[in-house]
C-alpha cells in the first residue's frame, strides 16, 4: 500500500512540474526532440525564435508560421506567454522533405523581454504592421542564409493570416499553403462575439496576389474555429485563391494524415 501512494504521489508530482513549465520551454523541448535546430534571428524590431530541420535548401525554402497560441488567460487576462500549447506545425515540418523552418512571432517562445513587447502584440495587434514588417525583414534575412530564391509559406491558423500578408510583401514567395487560416478577421471577431482585432491588418481587405502565386486554402468540413464560410469570404474576393474544404477534418484534426500529400503537390 505504502508503495501504492508513492507511485501516485510521483504521478502528481510530474503532472504538477509539466504544468508549471512554460509553453515555450515544452515547445522547444518537443522541436528539440523532433531533432529540429533552434537559433534566434535579430530585425530591426524584435528577435524571432527559429527552428530548422537542416534540409538542403536546393533554391527553395519553407516557411511555416504556427497559430496564434493563447493570446488570452481566461479569455479576459493578456497571456504571460502566448506560445503555442499544442504547435500543430511541429507535426507538419516533421513530415516535409525539403529545407524548412518554423518562424516565431515577435514576442513568443520566451522571447518576451524586448521592451517593445505590449501585449497588445499578441491580443488585439497580433497582425499589426510591426509584426508583419518584422518578420519580413526575418524571412530577408533567412532567405540571404540559405542562399535561397523562392519560398513557399505554410500557415496555420492566425499563421495563416499572417503567411497572407507577407506574401504580399515577399516577391519571391512562390506559394502560400494554410489550414484553418484567419483570413477575414471582422467576420471572424463578429461570428465568434470577440472583440475587434483593433490595430491588425485583415487580410481580405489586401489587394489580390499575383495570379503566377500559388494560393491553396484547406480548411476541416467540421472546423469550428474556423468554419469555411469565413475563409469563403476571403477566396471570393482574392481570385487567384483556392479554398480546399476536406470532409471530417476539423481545426486541429487530422491534417498530419494528408500534410505529406499536401507539401509534395507544391512545385
Amino acid at each position: 500500500m505504502l508503495v501504492f501512494f508513492r507511485i501516485i504521489l510521483a504521478i502528481q508530482c510530474v503532472v504538477l512540474v509539466s504544468a508549471c513549465q512554460s509553453p515555450h520551454v515544452l515547445f522547444d523541448r518537443k522541436a528539440t526532440a523532433l531533432n529540429l535546430t533552434a537559433g534566434v534571428i535579430e530585425t530591426s524590431l524584435f528577435s524571432h525564435r527559429v527552428y530548422r530541420n537542416n534540409r538542403k535548401p536546393h533554391g527553395k525554402i519553407h516557411i511555416y508560421i504556427a497559430g496564434d497560441g493563447l493570446p488570452w488567460t481566461a479569455g479576459i487576462i493578456p497571456s504571460r506567454d502566448p506560445t503555442p500549447r499544442m504547435p500543430l506545425v511541429l507535426s507538419l515540418i516533421k513530415q516535409d522533405r525539403s529545407a524548412a523552418l518554423i518562424l516565431g512571432r515577435p514576442c513568443y517562445h520566451g522571447l518576451y523581454n524586448n521592451p517593445l513587447c505590449d501585449a497588445s502584440l499578441w491580443t488585439n495587434r497580433r497582425y499589426s504592421s510591426v509584426i508583419v514588417d518584422s518578420m519580413e525583414q526575418a524571412i530577408e534575412a533567412l532567405s540571404r542564409q540559405y542562399q535561397s530564391a523562392e519560398i513557399v509559406l505554410v500557415g496555420y491558423s492566425g499563421g495563416g493570416a499572417l503567411a497572407v500578408l507577407l506574401a504580399e510583401r515577399i516577391p519571391y514567395t512562390t506559394a502560400v499553403i494554410t489550414i484553418g487560416a484567419n483570413l477575414n478577421t471582422d467576420a471572424w471577431t463578429q461570428y465568434h462575439r470577440l472583440l475587434p482585432l483593433s490595430g491588425s491588418i485583415n487580410p481580405v481587405d489586401r489587394p489580390n496576389l499575383p495570379e503566377t502565386l500559388i494560393q491553396k486554402h484547406y480548411v476541416g468540413q467540421l472546423d469550428e474555429v474556423m468554419p469555411a464560410s469565413l475563409i469563403e469570404t476571403y477566396t471570393r474576393s482574392h481570385l487567384s485563391s483556392e479554398l480546399l474544404v476536406v470532409d471530417n477534418f476539423k481545426h486541429r484534426c487530422c491534417w498530419e494524415n494528408i500534410w505529406t500529400q499536401i507539401i509534395k503537390a507544391i512545385p
